[in-house]
């Protein structure tokens, strides 16, 4: 027993021994920076890091290194610890370093890291659902967290609500077992009409420090810091065939027909307003949606209307900006003046409603008929109410 504990001890320092030279490697070396086992130890036992390192002999830190690099790729995440001799033939050894200082290579650049890192905050995600996420990233490229935010201004227009990657994990499985669902649907309220999840602005991001150093506050009038999630009451049952990410929100894509085909009207919710998701038990007979185009599907509707989408060509002056904004598949042809296009599209008509009003001034739709007319229809009925407040 006196032995079993021993060696369990043992193996425990040897482990803690491991996992600390790796952190110093990955946070002080790269392929262009290495150490020496003595000055890791002399790091180790000066108390300047952040951490608090175990002591280590000169010995000792060169055996767990040379361990260390025996394990090639199989470190978690692809990392490797290399000695510069060993990439000679790749690359020279950097100016100021020997030939047998070790290094790190973490699985990503901090080039890299900032480019997903950046992605991450522009997602619109809450904050609080992604924070450990976005550490893990600066880890992985061997730097500092705080290193993200350093000369950046990077905030979401709209936050989401929290809690949305439980709800895709809890999605996506329920789309690979083909199984049905049942969930709640939200709306947004005021804090003080209804009891809801936290307002998405409720927070300060890094982003909103002002140079000094001190936290901006949030005024209180605000919608974003008085916005709460409010249930519908109805709970929805459908086949959800797909999640997908459009113009800043997640969205599902879910129907009453286990077989979505053209005919099929399919439903889009919000995914940050979804919740209290069951997947219901048992599967439909080979619930498949693979055979629908649904990249296609989400191509057509500038918003999302259901309904099917119909052939529409538009005359635009002013350039195409616009059009390769929503419609990169367009198919465009000079039309007369300069800077002016006819363009032919698949859209749902209700959504081509009112991105042909947003881009009134440019756009005129030729064909069909009956979106010209749901158009004039759309801008009578504005005018005439802008007018009666006017009278």
């Amino acid at each position: 027993m006196g032995n079993s504990k021993s060696e369990k001890s043992q193996a425990h320092t040897q482990r803690g021994y491991a996992l600390a030279i790796l952190k110093y490697l990955l946070e002080n070396t790269s392929p262009n920076q290495g150490a020496t086992a003595l000055r890791l130890t002399q790091d180790f036992a000066s108390g300047n890091l952040e951490w608090n390192p175990p002591e280590i002999s000169e010995r000792t830190a060169r055996e767990y290194l040379h361990y260390l690099k025996s394990l090639g790729n199989r470190l978690p995440f692809g990392i490797r610890v290399q000695q510069f001799a060993d990439i000679e033939g790749e690359s020279p050894v950097p100016p100021e370093e020997r030939r047998t200082n070790w290094f790190a290579t973490a699985i990503i650049s901090p080039a890299q890291m900032r480019v997903l890192a950046d992605a991450l905050q522009m997602s619109r995600f809450y904050p609080d659902d992604v924070s450990d996420l976005r550490s893990l990233l600066a880890s992985l490229a061997s730097v500092k967290p705080e290193h993200l935010e350093s000369g950046q201004i990077l905030f979401p227009d709209r936050p989401m609500f929290k809690g949305v990657p439980a709800t895709l994990l809890e999605l996506d499985s329920a789309i690979s077992g083909g199984h049905k669902i049942r969930f709640s649907y939200s709306h947004v309220a005021l804090r003080s009409e209804a009891k809801g999840r936290q307002a998405p602005g409720k927070y300060c991001s890094p982003n909103q420090r002002s140079r000094r150093g001190k936290t901006q506050r949030s005024e209180s009038s605000r919608l974003r810091d008085q916005a709460v999630l409010k249930e519908s009451g109805k709970k929805y049952e459908f086949y959800p065939y797909t999640t997908v990410f459009k113009r800043g929100d997640y969205y599902l894509l879910a129907g009453k027909d286990p077989h979505p085909n053209e005919n099929t009207r399919i439903f889009h919710f919000v995914i940050d307003r979804i919740s209290d998701i069951k997947i219901l038990e048992g599967a439909a007979d080979s619930v498949d949606s693979s055979a629908f185009d649904f990249v296609r599907y989400v191509n057509e509707r500038p918003y999302f209307f259901s309904g099917q989408a119909v052939d529409v060509i538009y005359r635009v002056t002013g350039g195409l900006d616009g059009t390769f904004s929503w419609f990169p598949d367009a198919q465009v042809v000079p039309d007369g003046g300069s800077d002016c296009y006819r363009v032919h599209v698949r859209a749902q008509p209700n959504a081509m409603v009112w991105w042909a009003l947003q881009y009134a001034g440019s756009v005129e739709v030729l064909s069909p008929p009956e979106l010209r007319e749901e158009i004039t229809k759309t801008l009578e009925e504005t005018l005439r109410k802008y007018r009666e407040k006017n009278e």
